[in-house]
């Protein structure tokens, strides 16, 4: 396992969309039996696209990081991803439109969120936003892209602490970093992605400097 505690990883890549049934089940050989047992219940494209190119970014990540090989993942109720035995790696998966991006760092908790650009109401998220929040979005050049750009803040922040919904996004600030969030300090910075794309990946602060590196891979080879 990797011992690098100054760096956290950020690595993401396209998702083909113009995938034949017969491509993906080529695909899905590379998971682990229960990963394919789990995508064989998924019957919308979307989600199984989703599914199967994360765990294959987690692969292609997990290795260029040092890991000689694949390793067992568990959960919490909450979803989120950690390794038994090493509580301390952070680990975090996200996926948007047709991209897919990752987190790990060694030694702290990280969370990664990646959001497609795409119309939305803004108003119907004003309440899970805060009034100073809402006020940058109104006055901001391109209020969509402002949006998205904080949600995925709030949501990488969610997801570093590991409680999931149950953050109240209503008073979870994310103008400035860092940020606390019941007792907790985490560091949050936006990513460059592709265009149409924003994303933004947090880790918890602490004593020791991190250095963000961020990388795009190919997923599939052709």
């Amino acid at each position: 396992m990797t011992e690098d505690h100054q760096s956290i990883y950020v690595f993401f890549g396209p998702i083909p969309a113009d995938l034949q049934p017969d491509r993906i089940g080529q695909l899905s050989l590379l998971l682990s039996e229960d990963e394919q047992l789990r995508l064989g219940f998924m019957t919308r494209l979307k989600p199984r696209l989703h599914f199967l190119f994360g765990r294959l970014l987690l692969r292609k990540a997990f290795n260029l990081t040092g890991f000689d090989t694949f390793p067992d993942l568990s959960f919490s109720e909450s979803g989120k991803a950690y390794l038994s035995g090493h509580p301390d790696f952070g680990i975090s998966l996200s996926h948007s439109g047709n991209l897919a991006a990752c987190v790990l760092a060694a030694g702290v908790q990280t969370g990664i969120d990646i959001q497609e650009q795409v119309d939305t109401d803004l108003e119907s998220y004003q309440s899970s936003l805060t009034a100073k929040e809402w006020d940058q979005i109104r006055h901001d050049p391109s209020p969509q892209q402002a949006f998205y750009r904080l949600w995925a803040r709030k949501e990488a922040v969610a997801k570093a602490d590991g409680a999931g919904l149950g953050i109240p996004f209503e008073s979870l600030e994310v103008l400035s970093t860092p940020v606390d969030l019941d007792g907790n300090t985490w560091t949050w910075a936006d990513l460059e992605l592709p265009d149409g794309y924003c994303g933004a990946v947090a880790w918890g602060a602490g004593t020791v400097e991190r250095q963000l590196r961020c990388e795009a891979i190919a997923l599939i080879e052709g």
